[in-house]
């Protein structure tokens, strides 16, 4: 077997190593950020909340308010901040993640998102 046909056998499966390794890690990192994210926006929320309640308001434009721009803060496309009927705040973010590796297969990016939710209590 020639040296060139074993390049040619073996280059295809160490792009698609090194996409999973680096991409992957890249996808991960970005997760982390998206989920860090949210979490950081709904304890804003709860903090700017009870703050508001603490001077007599019932703080849910506050809360959203407060979330939206901490989670804005952190590198993320879009957020999403709601107060259900049960008092909950929720705050979803959402991410992009651009490959390096996989993108020469066809694969240009990762969309990752985030959760997080934080009881509002009543004082």
């Amino acid at each position: 077997m020639s040296v060139s046909t074993l390049f040619a056998a073996v280059m295809p499966a160490f792009i698609l190593a090194a996409g999973l390794a680096v991409d992957g890690a890249a996808r991960l990192t970005a997760q982390r950020e998206a989920q860090a994210a949210a979490a950081a926006a709904a304890r804003a929320a709860t903090d700017s909340a009870a703050a508001a309640r603490l001077q007599g308001a019932a703080g849910d434009a506050q809360a959203i308010a407060a979330a939206d721009a901490v989670a804005r803060e952190y590198d993320i496309v879009d957020v999403s901040v709601s107060i259900g009927p049960d008092r909950r705040v929720r705050v979803r973010t959402t991410a992009d993640c651009d490959t390096v590796f996989l993108g020469l297969i066809g694969i240009n990016g990762f969309t990752v998102t985030g959760l997080a939710e934080a009881e509002l209590r009543r004082s």
